[in-house]
């Protein structure tokens, strides 16, 4: 973790990342990233390896169908995130709320990827740091091979 009040106020100051109560909803990816795909690709990275998941599901017809989703409290930054990954060719179902519950007393606004097609483009284009999620992609996508 950084402790520095110089990087704290550039970030909230010219960047405007919401800082206090109530800044899980208010987040978005400020413009100069978002118009940026180089930047946005690997702030979608960051995200998503804190805040996605990479799974299977048994779809009729479709065993074993996989689906990487984003998850949020922000709706603004759920809707960037669709907006970023569309603009670069990714199929994204729509974004859906997740009711306050036993996880969290927000709701949690949902952004899926499904599907062999966006799981190769992510791994190609964007891919994950994270170790274990990084190691679930390898493994749905060696599964298809082999099938």
């Amino acid at each position: 973790m950084v402790n520095s009040k110089p990087i704290f106020l550039e970030l909230s100051q010219k960047y405007g990342l919401p800082v206090g109560e109530g800044k899980c909803g208010k987040v978005v990816i400020p413009l100069i990233i978002f118009d940026d795909w180089n930047f946005a690709r690997h702030t979608v990275r960051g995200i998503v390896d804190t805040d996605g998941s990479i799974f299977t599901a048994n779809k009729r017809g479709s065993p074993q169908y996989p689906s990487i989703e984003i998850t949020t409290c922000s709706i603004k930054l759920a809707r960037q995130l669709k907006l970023i990954l569309e603009n670069n060719g990714f199929h994204v179902a729509n974004v859906w709320c997740d009711p306050p519950g036993k996880l969290s007393t927000l709701p949690c606004y949902k952004v899926p990827l499904n599907g062999y097609k966006n799981v190769e483009k992510w791994m190609s284009e964007i891919g994950f740091s994270n170790p274990s999620k990084k190691k679930k992609a390898n493994s749905i996508l060696d599964a298809r091979k082999i099938s």
